[in-house]
């Protein structure tokens, strides 16, 4: 006992406290490491659902993407095929219009025929009525030629006197009916030359 050294209660109330102390700090730090763990987790969780998201849009976005090159091929497609038809309907607008033109062309062709065929049947029946008119004419003058010359045929039971009293009538008679034949004469000589220069100028 005499050897035993005295203990220092100072010391050890000071380690006690100190002990109590860092107990103390050390629940509190316990819950803030729990705390700060909880959050870690909650971090790593919101973590791995933004790397899903971000997987998700990354395949929303090449759907997307695919889509609008469809879209852009089909597109491109439908204006190949209105500049197609468009240029058709000009075509077709063109060729409208030159057969419009070459239908007016004909139709002014088969009026300027009709013009000819009119004029050309108008020349075939002037001729014609001449003809008729001259005939009319012969034919009107061919009875009275004959009447004159019956009316002055003599009789067998004239005497000489009145033979030649009849002869100097028929005479006088005949030459004026070659006056009048001459006469009348004068417009059929006209109608045959014009008949001639119509056959001439039908001919050159």
């Amino acid at each position: 006992m005499a050897n035993s050294q005295p203990v220092n209660l100072s010391s050890l109330l000071e380690d006690f406290g100190e002990l109590v102390k860092c107990s103390k700090n050390l629940m509190q730090s316990s819950l803030e490491f729990l705390q700060f763990a909880i959050k870690q987790v909650e971090c790593r969780v919101e973590g791995l659902q933004a790397v899903n998201e971000c997987t998700r849009l990354m395949s929303e976005l090449e759907k997307e993407t695919k889509k609008r090159s469809e879209l852009e091929a089909k597109l491109s497609h439908v204006r190949r095929i209105f500049d197609n038809e468009r240029r058709r309907r000009a075509e077709a607008e063109g060729n409208v219009v030159s057969l419009e033109e070459e239908k007016g062309i004909e139709m002014s062709e088969d009026k300027v025929q009709d013009l000819e065929k009119k004029d050309d049947a108008n020349e075939e029946q002037e001729p014609d009525k001449e003809m008729g008119e001259i005939e009319t004419g012969a034919d009107e003058l061919d009875p009275q030629v004959i009447l004159v010359n019956r009316e002055n045929e003599p009789t067998e039971d004239m005497t000489e006197d009145q033979d030649d009293k009849h002869g100097e009538g028929q005479e006088q008679e005949i030459h004026q009916h070659f006056q009048e034949s001459d006469s009348l004469g004068e417009p059929l000589k006209k109608k045959l030359k014009a008949m001639k220069d119509i056959e001439e100028d039908t001919t050159g």
